[in-house]
């Protein structure tokens, strides 16, 4: 799947870690999948009826380059029109 290589190549160019990935197509159209990184994973979901795909990239790593991910997949997929969102989580302790 062409998608899914796309967020192998954004991890790796990212500097994470992959683990493993795992791609579902759906019918009539659409595309779910998840990229397993060490550092936690890349999602996308794609919504071809509406040109639409929502990536999400989780890491709990500051060595991630996450931007540099955004920017691939968004190349490579070619988009018009991109919207990021970043959160940041806290980590506390129990």
């Amino acid at each position: 799947m062409v998608l899914e290589q796309i967020l192998v190549d954004a991890a790796k160019l990212a500097g994470a870690t992959v683990v493993q990935s795992c791609f579902h197509q759906f019918s009539p159209y659409g595309l779910s999948g998840v990229v397993v990184i060490a550092e936690s994973h890349l999602a996308a979901h794609t919504w071809p009826e509406h040109q639409a795909v929502c990536l999400d990239i989780f890491s709990c790593s500051r060595g991630i380059d996450v931007q540099a991910a955004i920017a691939f997949v968004t190349s490579q997929l070619k988009a018009g029109k991109v919207a990021v969102r970043e959160e940041h989580r806290q980590v506390t302790k129990a």
